[in-house]
């Protein structure tokens, strides 16, 4: 992959980012909000509903790990290293 931005540059981005600060905030308000329909307290969803929510739940993660994800991906590639794992 090829970057438009300098590792600096995303580093930055995402420790002093008002607009990273504000995706991260609503990130945990989603998977705040998955958690609480995964409790299924009124035993309405069905499996495959549940099955969904918890993918949801773990997509939500993955993009909230982006941070670290992006930097590793972004020193593998400067290395020269393959990134298609």
């Amino acid at each position: 992959m090829s970057y438009h931005s300098t590792r600096g540059q995303l580093d930055e981005f995402f420790k002093s980012s008002v607009i990273w600060k504000d995706i991260k905030e609503e990130l945990e308000v989603w998977l705040s909000e998955v958690h609480m329909q995964l409790e299924n307290n009124d035993g309405e969803f069905s499996s495959r509903i549940l099955d969904r929510l918890g993918g949801n739940a773990e997509a939500v993660r993955n993009f909230m790990d982006f941070r670290k994800v992006m930097l590793t991906n972004y020193d593998i590639d400067q290395m020269g290293g393959n990134n298609d794992a």
